[in-house]
């Protein structure tokens, strides 16, 4: 594994999906495409609110926001999944990550400009783990999901 000072101001690129991290700053950004925007809504859904989220020493707060910053109240992880907008005022989501009272991360995601955003202490581990992981899922969805339409 890297050492932080080894990853300052670098890309890394996992398949199709660039991300950049700076560990002064402690926060990262990566982008997403057209195909893979809605799956990582669901991925981090299913990551952090229905599999961390049922450990006691951890909280998870999960938002959804239009553009004015307010909070929408969407219950989509409760219905079948369809990759498209949730909500036509859908403007960001973001997944806080705690564990007793230090923050580690904040995951928003960006639906207009495609852009993902880590932020936090533990950004870098995030980077190194969870982002890794959860992008190689949704390559492998979004690649069985082009192979069944060519069939």
């Amino acid at each position: 594994m890297p050492s932080p000072r080894a990853l300052h101001n670098m890309k890394f690129k996992t398949s199709t999906m660039p991300f950049q991290y700076t560990p002064g700053s402690n926060q990262g950004s990566f982008t997403v495409t057209n195909e893979s925007l809605f799956l990582w809504r669901r991925a981090l859904i299913v990551r952090y609110i229905k599999i961390s989220g049922n450990d006691p020493s951890t909280r998870i707060v999960w938002n959804d926001y239009e553009r004015r910053s307010q909070i929408l109240q969407i219950s989509d992880d409760k219905n079948k999944f369809i990759n498209k907008q949730p909500h036509k005022d859908l403007f960001k989501s973001t997944v806080s990550v705690s564990v007793g009272k230090q923050k580690l991360f904040v995951v928003t995601i960006f639906y207009t400009t495609k852009t993902g955003m880590v932020q936090g202490q533990a950004s870098n581990t995030w980077l190194q783990t969870e982002f890794k992981s959860i992008n190689e899922v949704i390559n492998t969805i979004i690649e069985l999901q082009k192979k069944k339409g060519r069939e």
